[in-house]
């Protein structure tokens, strides 16, 4: 067939196919059951709409489809189900407080859709009518000062659901919490005793890594003392209000605030949740949870002993509580001393501690001689790895002769404090050895320079001669 004879065909192809397009998109769709149909006709001389179903609110789809469109169209434009018309509501309320909860909510570790609004309030979150709030639904507006803790629980005490947020995170916070203190004043109606949003927040609770969360570790303390510092509201628990400024002076609040990372905050000795660290039996037992060497060698004390009789913890007699101190076993039988507060008339006790006062002062002065000696030397010049190396080792061994005190057996803390001094006199040997070592590179520098000066003289002395032996013309 030539091309001017298939035109015609082709362009009558083109037709028919436009022709039945334009049909397909003018056909109404099929009314589905229960569909209500128009009853008014359209008006002469404009095509009519395409039916629109009830249910659906979008349009149904026509033969395009079936000449090669895409359904996907018309369902991607229909608007999708708001599964928490609690936040969109809430969010376009006039009145600000109402408002406030939701933008705080936006920001919360909680906004996830497994968790919304009715994960603590119930109701019906996908109606978005006031029915949301319906009682018959479960609806909490207020949640009872008792129930706060329990409605938290029932979450976070199912490992299946909060391991699917944060493997890492504990599933026995309320069972904890139950156990506390503040647990037991809550459960007995206290409404002054703190539940899970007085100390995590209600719709702006954030993760503790954030630093604007309140139980982020540099705010636990001001968190802790907004109640514990605060007379009026301990006055009906007749609990001193002073143990905040006692921890800020203490050597745990002083090294928190040096940035150490191992200083314990408030719970860093009384728990996050149960008032106490699991397995402790109190507070006043936890400082072997840090501490556990000198635990260890405390026990082998006469000390262990004398404390269980008298029912004292085991640390608190020396230590103190909230303002606790580095005892200075250089203080001896000083009036301020830990051992004068017990035995300041007890000639054995005595002894002892002015023998333990002495080893640390003549450790202390053996350390401080070899800082000295390893500084002038590294000033001076001399690569001194040995007595640095030696200085750690001072150092080791000085920690050890500090925890060890807490057994009080002589015998083993003089081995110790030798220990110390035979690795300080080992630093100032090896500074010595490093002087002796650059006084004979300095000797050597003299000669070789003394050499190469000779040398120079005599090549000197024997130019001249030559040019005054050669004669005239070959100058």
């Amino acid at each position: 067939m030539s091309s001017s004879r298939s035109f015609p065909f082709l362009l009558a192809v083109v037709v028919a196919l436009l022709s039945s397009a334009a049909n397909g998109w003018a056909a109404p769709a099929a009314p589905k059951p229960g569909a209500v149909q128009p009853k008014a006709k359209p008006a002469a001389g404009k095509a009519p709409k395409p039916a629109v179903s009830a249910d659906a609110g979008a349009p149904a789809v026509t033969s395009l489809a079936l000449i090669g469109g895409s359904p996907a169209g018309p369902r991607h434009g229909r608007a999708q189900r708001d599964t928490n018309n609690c936040l969109t509501c809430h969010l376009s309320l006039p009145d600000k407080k109402l408002r406030r909860v939701a933008e705080q909510y936006q920001e919360s570790v909680h906004r996830d859709a497994r968790i919304g609004c009715a994960g603590c309030h119930k109701g019906d979150p996908t109606d978005p009518t006031v029915n949301a709030h319906d009682l018959a639904r479960g609806f909490i507006a207020h949640p009872q000062h008792d129930r706060i803790a329990g409605i938290c629980g029932g979450c976070h005490e199912k490992p299946s659901f909060i391991r699917s947020f944060n493997a890492k995170l504990p599933v026995d916070e309320y069972t904890l919490y139950k156990l506390s203190m503040h647990g037991k004043l809550t459960a007995a109606g206290d409404q002054g005793a703190p539940t899970c949003s007085d100390c995590h927040g209600i719709h702006d609770i954030l993760a503790p890594s954030s630093p604007r969360s309140t139980v982020n570790r540099q705010n636990i303390v001001h968190l802790c003392g907004g109640c514990h510092a605060n007379k009026k509201h301990m006055a009906a628990y007749d609990i001193p209000t002073d143990m905040v400024e006692k921890w800020n002076h203490s050597t745990h609040g002083k090294a928190f605030a040096g940035g150490s990372a191992a200083a314990p905050n408030c719970i860093g000795c009384h728990g996050p949740h149960a008032g106490t660290h699991p397995g402790t039996p109190s507070v006043t037992a936890a400082c072997d949870y840090c501490h556990t060497e000198e635990k260890k060698f405390l026990l082998k004390s006469p000390h262990a002993r004398a404390f269980q009789d008298r029912g004292l913890a085991d640390c608190l007699p020396c230590h103190g509580h909230h303002d606790v101190v580095a005892t200075s076993w250089t203080a001896g039988m000083a009036p301020d001393s830990a051992c004068s507060k017990c035995h300041s008339k007890d000639k054995k006790q005595r002894a002892i501690a002015l023998e333990i006062s002495q080893l640390f002062d003549s450790v202390n002065k053996e350390q401080h001689a070899a800082v000295v000696e390893v500084t002038l030397a590294k000033q001076a010049g001399l690569y001194v790895p040995d007595a640095d190396y030696a200085l750690k080792k001072v150092t080791t061994a000085k920690q050890n002769l500090r925890v060890s005190t807490h057994s009080l057996d002589l015998v083993q803390l003089r081995e110790q404090a030798a220990t110390v001094e035979n690795e300080a006199d080992k630093a100032k040997k090896a500074v010595a050895r490093a002087r002796k070592a650059m006084a004979v590179q300095r000797r050597g520098y003299f000669v070789a320079l003394v050499l190469a000066a000779l040398l120079f003289v005599l090549l000197l002395v024997r130019a001249l001669r030559l040019s005054r032996g050669r004669p005239r013309s070959e100058v």
